[in-house]
Order: C-alpha cells, then sequence, then structure tokens
C-alpha cells in the first residue's frame, strides 16, 4: 500500500483548507504600512495562498489589482503574492529571479522584503539549488514571518526543525506551525510532525488543522504498514486504516469535495481495498473528476467500476 508515493510527492506544492489565522505581531506590522483599504483583502489573500486555494487568491488578486490608484507599495506587494501564486502553480514568468532580487535590493517595504526572500527560497528549492536557499535565508537580515514559513517548508532540515519547534514552540503561530509541518513531512520525519499536527489542532483547531492531522496520521501509519498489501497487515492496523479512511470521508462530506487532501488520501486506500468499503466506493465514483486532478490512474480505474 504505497501511500506516501501518492500522496505526498512534494509536500511544498501540497496543502489546502480552510481556518483561522493566528496572526502574530509582524503580519500586524506588515499589513499596517498598506491602505486601510486594502489591509483586509490582502490578509485574505495570503490566507488563501497559505492554504493552497490558488484559483481563490487569483480571483482576489485580479480584483485588487483592478482597483484604481494603488500606491507603488500595494502594487509591490499585489506582484510579490502573483509570482508566490505562480512558483505554487509552476507557471514562473520569465526573468522572475532578476525582478525578485531587483525587488529585494531596492524596496524599503519589510513586507515586500520578506515576500521577495520568499519567493527567491521557494525558487531556489523548486530549482533544486538547496545550498543557494540555506545561504540566502541565513545571510538575510531581518528574517520574518513569510521567510520563516517558506524556509521551514521547503529548504530546513529535520534538525533545524525540531530545533525551531523547541526553542519557540509558544511564540509559533499557525503559518509557521504548517511551515514546520510541511518541513517535517518533506524530511519523512513523520512522529515530528504528529506533534507539530497535534499542538496546531490545540491552538488553533480548524477545518485545516483536521486536516493536517489526517495527512500526518495517514503518513505515520504508511511508515508501519512498510508497503504490505492491506489484507496483509494485522488487525489492528486494519483497524486504524479503516478508522483513518472514515474520518477522511467525514471531512470529505463536510467539504463537499472541494479539498484535494483528503481525495488524494480516500484514493490512495481506495486503491488498496476497493470493493470493501461501500462509502470509500462511493465517494471515490462520486468525486472521480477532482480525482482525476490529481490521480488519473486511480480515477480511471474508479470511473470505470
Amino acid at each position: 500500500m504505497n501511500f506516501m508515493s501518492s500522496q505526498n510527492p512534494s509536500v511544498c506544492q501540497n496543502h489546502s483548507g480552510t481556518g483561522d489565522i493566528v496572526r502574530d505581531k509582524y503580519v500586524t506590522q506588515y499589513l499596517n504600512l498598506l491602505p486601510e483599504s486594502l489591509q483586509k483583502p490582502i490578509d485574505l489573500v495570503l490566507s488563501d495562498i497559505r492554504e493552497r486555494k490558488p484559483d481563490k487568491a487569483r480571483v482576489r488578486l485580479e480584483t485588487l489589482k483592478a482597483t484604481n490608484g494603488l500606491a507603488p507599495d500595494s502594487e509591490a506587494v499585489l506582484d510579490m503574492l502573483s509570482i508566490h501564486l505562480n512558483l505554487l502553480e509552476d507557471s514562473q514568468a520569465q526573468g522572475v529571479y532578476s525582478s525578485l532580487l531587483s525587488t529585494q535590493r531596492n524596496t524599503p517595504n519589510p513586507l515586500v522584503r520578506d515576500l521577495c526572500l520568499a519567493n527567491l527560497i521557494r525558487l531556489d528549492a523548486k530549482n533544486n539549488r538547496i545550498d543557494d536557499a540555506w545561504k540566502r535565508y541565513n545571510q538575510a537580515d531581518n528574517r520574518q514571518r513569510y521567510s520563516k514559513e517558506t524556509y521551514y517548508e521547503c529548504v530546513a532540515t529535520s534538525e533545524e526543525l525540531q530545533q525551531a519547534y523547541e526553542k519557540n514552540r509558544l511564540n509559533l503561530d499557525e503559518a509557521l506551525l504548517i511551515g514546520l509541518i510541511r518541513g517535517a513531512l518533506r524530511t519523512q520525519s513523520f512522529d515530528f510532525a504528529l506533534i507539530v499536527a497535534n499542538h496546531l489542532n490545540n491552538i488553533a483547531p480548524s477545518f485545516n488543522s483536521k486536516i493536517l492531522s489526517l495527512v500526518v496520521s495517514a503518513c505515520n501509519l504508511e511508515k508501519r504498514l512498510a508497503n504490505k498489501h492491506y489484507w496483509l497487515i494485522p488487525a489492528d492496523l486494519r483497524a486504524e486504516v479503516i478508522s483513518l479512511i472514515e474520518d477522511v470521508i467525514l471531512l470529505i462530506n463536510e467539504s463537499n469535495g472541494s479539498d484535494l487532501r483528503l481525495l488524494s488520501i480516500a484514493a490512495a486506500y481506495w486503491h488498496n481495498i476497493r470493493n470493501n468499503h461501500q462509502q470509500l466506493d462511493e465517494v471515490c465514483k462520486e468525486y472521480v473528476e477532482e480525482i482525476e486532478k490529481i490521480q488519473p490512474q486511480i480515477a480511471a480505474y474508479s470511473g470505470s467500476t
């Protein structure tokens, strides 16, 4: 049962959901630099990007860009968010690297500078320049929330992630905790990921935190399954698999199949225990078009049964 290869090929590009944002002092400071009328809309865009809802974020961005009389700082923030979206969707524009470097050097705005750094780190990581990303982050002055979150997610080692959590646990907000969780999944530090996910659920319970807990639980369970087929594992592990599937189905129904992470988990398990869990069969068939976007081979099989 190879859940990991299907659900977690690249943690940097996955995860979406909904939930309240626990904001730290830097977010408030950054947004206060923008006109009052733009603070809430931009905060919503940042939330959408963090929660991997690119379509919703892009609609918000296009609406904001159509606003007349935007100040240069506001336009720069919107440009940084657009680049972030493009990087997440593998559609980076030509010349973006030079543009980011130039903006980072020349802007006096701390929000734009930190978003620039975050985008450069993500771009380095996407192009397998991990050493460059590490040096860029560690040589930067005044690293703040967005660059930290991106560094945890895409670059930091398992040891760095655990040290950051142990040293700053009481001061980590939702965004940084999510960065740590994604980084832990990337480094396959699943036990640590579970600790952070539980902490996130305790301090900022939300639909998104529930999904992250299920993703982490599935990864931990996969490690214990050790690629064995469902019918070859002990009864207690089969019971855990069924319990996880039922939790996933519950959230799929609650979200009307809108979260691809949940569908990815369901499809991966359906591929191994098809026709042995009626609700799972029904869910996969109901949302086969959405599953096809992330796991087309499984979707094709599901749609033909």
